[in-house]
């Protein structure tokens, strides 16, 4: 087995593309590490199974330009102020203005 240590922002499907070179290999590295495929653990060391099925020319093309994907945005946050204007709604509005 390989080891990787997860970087910060970086989710098991970043892992996953970055390792393998496909999406779909997050659930193998997920369950080989005990963890589900929505979890956010940087800085944890995971360990890629070596059966896992590889895209060899993605997995080429991310290794030889350095390529970590970081694509974790976090919890979405919505705020309780949203506040639209009471003439948004109104029949005659038009998006002329």
């Amino acid at each position: 087995m390989n080891k990787v240590t997860i970087l910060n922002r970086q989710s098991l499907l970043d892992i996953a593309l970055q390792e393998t070179g496909i999406i779909e290999a997050a659930f193998d590295i997920a369950i080989a590490n005990g963890l589900s495929v929505t979890d956010y653990a940087p800085g944890a060391i995971l360990m890629i199974p070596n059966n896992i099925v590889v895209n060899e020319q993605i997995l080429k093309y991310y290794k030889s330009n350095k390529i970590q994907p970081a694509t974790f945005m976090g919890e979405l946050i919505i705020s309780s102020n949203l506040y639209v204007d009471e003439d948004y709604w109104d029949e005659d509005y038009t998006n002329e203005n």
